[in-house]
């Protein structure tokens, strides 16, 4: 199932499973474990930041568009 690890031979990780496409027997999707590392290794607060620095430059977009449509 999704979140599931996907291993070689040696038992190493290569990658978790995060999707299956059910049209097909056996058609499963994976992210590659060095991805999955480096998501991981990135500071949770660093992603929350980014995201809002994102909504807030949507929102000053939205604010400047508004007061040009008046």
């Amino acid at each position: 199932g999704s979140g599931g690890p996907i291993i070689d031979r040696n038992g190493k990780v290569i990658a978790i499973t995060y999707g299956v496409f059910t049209g097909f027997t056996g058609s499963n999707f994976a992210i590659p474990a060095k991805h999955v590392a480096e998501i991981l290794e990135t500071p949770a607060k660093a992603k929350v930041d980014e995201q809002t620095e994102m909504n807030e430059k949507e929102e000053t977009s939205e604010q400047t568009k508004r007061t040009a449509d008046r």
